[in-house]
């Protein structure tokens, strides 16, 4: 069980916020969650969008957002349990998910990616068939920081130029090291050992997603 207690989290003010206005402005992204007061991060979005900066919001942990929130990030990325909270839809594999996505998208979640443990990930527009998105192999130990291992992992490859379905498969492929490790931040592989975990799985990567690795 993981338990948090806010704390300080939950107390950014306008004026913090706006200090960090010239570097979310001059950023290609931002990526977001839930662990900070929501006026805190409604500004936050407000400013990035303001400057052209692509948002990712990870839902995690959970509170309550409206829909008018929703619409104005580009990547909404919630695990089953958080899309489940989302939408009311009980989202247990890939075709339930599908149908959590579907309202997603009439919230106003513009592209969405739903994170299925062991059986993979959802990606999915508005505009195109949805994209699984596969599990790279793994002996798993501790999925601590598995979130935020995928969800970093996807910024970092989106800001280098990644197309989101390359950038959502190396962030598996990421992931799939974090969780053989203990820890959180002490579980984080490099760049190079996901490549290699890519390399190592050609099953797991798609012909269209090939130039990935």
């Amino acid at each position: 069980m993981i338990s948090v207690f806010p704390g300080a989290n939950t107390t950014v003010t306008a004026a913090e916020v706006t200090r960090c206005q010239p570097t979310v402005a001059a950023a290609d992204i931002l990526l977001v969650q839930l662990e900070n007061n929501l006026s805190a991060i409604q500004r936050m979005i407000d400013n990035a969008r303001a400057g052209g900066t692509f948002v990712i919001l990870n839902p995690a942990p959970w509170q309550k957002v409206s829909d008018a929130l929703l619409a104005k990030v580009d990547l909404l990325t919630p695990n089953s349990t958080e899309a489940m909270q989302i939408t009311g839809v009980k989202v247990t594999d890939f075709a339930s998910a599908q149908q959590a996505a579907e309202v997603l998208h009439r919230k106003g979640a513009r592209q969405v990616i739903i994170t299925l443990g062991m059986a993979g990930a959802l990606l999915s527009n508005a505009e195109q068939q949805p994209l699984r998105i596969p599990l790279f192999p793994a002996q798993p130990l501790d999925t601590t920081g598995a979130g935020d291992a995928f969800n970093g992992a996807l910024a970092a490859r989106l800001a280098s130029g990644d197309a989101l379905p390359q950038a959502a498969l190396f962030a598996s492929a990421y992931a799939s090291l974090c969780v053989e490790r203990s820890g959180a931040a002490n579980s984080m592989p490099s760049y190079a050992e996901a490549l290699a975990r890519m390399q190592a799985h050609p099953e797991c990567v798609p012909e269209p997603l090939a130039v990935c690795v």
